[in-house]
């Protein structure tokens, strides 16, 4: 955000853009408040101090500090101006960062003549007489502030007049100080970034920011080779060019193809940051294209998305190019369905989508039906082998935190998430940063952990190797027949199950065997449902941390079920008359366990 108030020191060593200086019973809520404005919506970082503070309060110490951290300093020199010290002791030392070659200074002459600063006459020569008769007061004091207003006066400003438009003054000094503004990045923006600088001016080129035509340009590869650091330095460098620009992160976790609510999001985010108002709301998809259609026509533009893994995320915004595997730029209208169909289960990886078309190039419409499917369990091994090497150079913290998270955790709470990795008995702190840094993982906007669709099933195709090749040990299952399997036949190696995360199915199976769960003791996450225990249940791991069962057919969990680890506890639909008695349920818990019971019995007893 631009603003920084004077009570807030973060941004001193970084430097800000404006300082504004202005006496606040004369402007605070009308010049000064739309001027302050206007510098937040082109994004121009702005010092405004808080001008109902004392003097003697500590944060008046930090303006000296704030002065010198600014490229531009506004003094909105108005007929109170001269009656506060604070204000003087500001303008002082404006002066002296000017003289210093260090400040650009704007005055802005507001309802005052000129002349009258420089004389300090008129409404500004009691201001002067009573700082001079107070004893409190050195004349040196004063002596500086006469001098600094001086020269204040003589400098070319703005002039506000009861004849004027205070909106186009306004439009001036945005003006003026976004052509004062650097052409290029500060040297330390490069800073630790081997060969940036070369990378960037070369986006810059083809960009063509002069150009009045409208362009779309990718920055395409593999995870971690610095897409979004570069998009960004591109972005700080040439975003003082355009009439209105916007950077959205995380394209991937805002806008689901097969969700308009989300789309809808993110067109409403686009045109927010570009009309800098919220009063134009989309209604639908096809508004919002409408509006932004219309609303950015005639308007110099730079939009930025980040982390974009889809095509029609820009096709929902200006109808884009389509990558594909045809030889020219679009499927024929038979393919279309199925090519779209490709480019999600890509999740636009540029590897998967280059592998992915060369497998179909060429190939009948039959084959392409066949393929799709398979490939959605089965990544091809270009794809599937990239991905393998990335996951063996985690360490095992690593790689338990991956599994946990693309086995079960994906799309809980940041915050949930790192608690029951914890409790789990891993180092969720480094693992999930370490994660995060590999580009293995994402926080999304609604701060979940969220992955790569290619990644997760990596990790699922992983595991099932390992299954074979150490004579069966699983760590997670999902398929319903695996898991009903195991629960009939109860093999040893079921012993290391961590995960049972079943896939919806439609049919059902009965397991007669109450002791069935009994070999998986470090059973740790189950979501089931389709399975009926008609003899029961005798046992479940208290070491599980989520239990989601739908319409559990059981008339009541295992009196032995001392589950002290519980974070969630979902059983929607159930034929539950009884849990366990509290007292022994809460025994030993160190958190407070989210529960969701809606049982069937209930619902026909209300």
């Amino acid at each position: 955000m631009p603003y920084v108030s004077s009570s807030s020191s973060s941004r001193l060593s970084q430097g800000y853009d404006v300082f504004m200086s202005f006496r606040g019973e004369d402007t605070r809520t009308s010049f000064a408040s739309h001027l302050y404005d206007a510098l937040i919506r082109n994004d121009i970082i702005t010092y405004k101090d808080d001008m109902t503070l004392e003097i003697g309060n500590p944060i008046a110490s930090k303006l000296p500090e704030a002065i010198e951290a600014s490229r531009i300093a506004i003094v909105v020199l108005s007929s109170n101006f001269a009656t506060s010290k604070w204000c003087l002791e500001e303008i002082a030392k404006i002066v002296e960062c000017m003289e210093q070659g260090k400040l650009i200074v704007i005055p802005v002459f507001y309802h005052v003549d000129p002349s009258d600063v420089r004389c300090q006459r008129k409404c500004f020569e009691q201001g002067f007489s009573d700082h001079e008769a107070n004893p409190e007061i050195a004349q040196q004091s004063v002596e500086i502030w006469r001098d600094a207003f001086r020269k204040v006066g003589a400098l070319s400003g703005l002039h506000v007049t009861p004849n004027r438009n205070e909106a186009e003054v306004i439009r001036e000094i945005i003006t003026k100080i976004l052509k004062e503004m650097p052409d290029t990045l500060p040297v330390d923006e490069f800073s630790g970034l081997v060969g940036m600088e070369s990378k960037v001016d070369e986006v810059k080129r083809i960009l063509g920011v002069e150009s009045s035509e409208a362009l779309f340009v990718g920055i395409c590869g593999m995870s971690g080779i610095g897409k979004t650091t570069l998009a960004e330095a591109v972005f700080k460098n040439i975003q003082k060019k355009f009439e209105r620009s916007s950077f959205i992160e995380n394209i991937k976790d805002i806008s689901k193809q097969d969700d308009s609510t989300d789309l809808c999001k993110l067109q409403q985010k686009l045109l927010d940051d570009i009309l800098k108002e919220k009063s134009v709301r989309v209604q639908s998809v096809k508004h919002g294209q409408t509006l932004l259609g219309t609303k950015l026509r005639g308007l110099k533009v730079i939009i930025v998305l980040d982390d974009v893994n889809h095509v029609d995320q820009l096709t929902y915004l200006a109808g884009g190019a389509r990558m594909s595997a045809f030889e020219h730029g679009h499927p024929t209208h038979v393919y279309e369905k199925w090519s779209d169909d490709i480019v999600k289960l890509a999740g636009g990886l540029p590897l998967a989508l280059n592998v992915y078309g060369s497998m179909l190039y060429g190939k009948e419409e039959s084959y392409w039906k066949v393929m799709l499917k398979r490939l959605q369990e089965f990544p091809p091994k270009d794809v599937l082998g990239r991905l393998e090497v990335v996951f063996a150079r985690l360490d095992s913290n690593q790689q338990e935190t991956f599994m946990y998270i693309a086995c079960f955790l994906k799309g809980r709470d940041m915050d949930l998430v790192k608690d029951i990795v914890t409790n789990i008995g891993l180092y969720s702190e480094c693992g999930i940063t370490d994660l995060m840094n590999k580009f293995l993982i994402t926080i999304n906007l609604d701060d979940c952990v969220w992955m790569h669709d290619l990644l997760q099933r990596m990790c699922w195709v992983i595991l099932r190797k390992k299954s074979h090749i150490y004579g069966g040990m699983h760590f997670a299952i999902k398929n319903f027949q695996d898991i009903v399997e195991v629960l009939l036949s109860k093999p040893k190696e079921s012993s290391t199950i961590r995960i049972i995360n079943q896939e919806k199915v439609e049919m059902d199976d009965f397991i007669d065997d109450p002791y069935c769960f009994s070999i998986m003791r470090r059973l740790k996450f189950l979501r089931i449902s389709n399975v009926r225990f008609p003899q029961g249940l005798s046992y479940l791991s208290n070491d599980l941390r989520i239990l989601e069962w739908l319409e559990c057919s059981l008339k009541s969990l295992p009196s032995n079920f001392k589950p002290v680890h519980m974070y969630e506890l979902e059983m929607c639909y159930s034929q539950l008359e009884t849990l366990w008695e509290e007292t022994l349920f809460l025994k030993g818990i160190d958190q407070n366990p989210r529960l969701d019971i809606n049982s069937k019995t209930s619902e026909t007893d209300s």
